[in-house]
């Protein structure tokens, strides 16, 4: 969700992501190709880059920075969206967590949302299989089922998988994707 705190993409629905990629390249520059040593919080230094790579990587923070400052002068400009939520007694939750509560509330089965969801996806297969009925290169694959979001085993929070939620969806991924290569011909 740290989408939403760019003013860039709060007005324009666009999120800027050259200033990431420029830090993420100047820290595996600074770190010989290891972006992930510059967050860490162990002081080794396992690696002096030279000077070509120094300047490079300065250039790319450089335009970073310069990304950030105009994103900070959009922010002045435009106003930060409300965080309301329009059923707070629903979900019971306290600030700051009420508006993820609320999204997990409106997608959770029995709701709404959840129903419109389920009616979505069944209208985006129909139209696959009709748009695209004879395409060996064309396929819908439907996981919805496959990992038991209530399951603490399979999700942590409901929403994202945990490693035997993963292993699940890959167990159901194998085979469709061994399919369409063999549809296919192709990797």
């Amino acid at each position: 969700m740290f989408r939403h705190q760019s003013p860039v993409y709060r007005l324009t629905g666009y999120l800027p992501i050259f200033p990431i990629i420029f830090r993420e390249k100047a820290a595996a520059l600074l770190t010989a190709g290891n972006a992930g040593a510059a967050y860490s919080q162990e002081q080794k230094t396992v690696f002096q880059p030279g000077l070509a790579a120094r300047g490079t990587a300065g250039v790319l923070n450089a335009v970073a920075g310069v990304s950030q400052a105009l994103e900070q002068q959009i922010s002045r400009a435009i106003d930060e969206p409300s965080r309301r939520v329009r059923a707070f007694p629903a979900t019971g939750c306290q600030a700051p967590w009420q508006v993820y509560c609320q999204s997990v509330f409106d997608f959770a089965p029995g709701n709404a949302r959840h129903d419109r969801h389920l009616a979505q996806q069944h209208e985006l297969r129909t139209m696959v299989q009709r748009q695209f009925a004879g395409r060996h290169d064309v396929n819908y694959l439907d996981l919805g089922a496959v990992v038991d979001l209530a399951n603490p085993a399979e999700s942590f929070d409901g929403m994202h998988p945990t490693p035997k939620g993963n292993s699940r969806v890959a167990a159901a991924l194998v085979p469709a994707i061994t399919d369409l290569i063999s549809r296919t011909g192709r990797p």
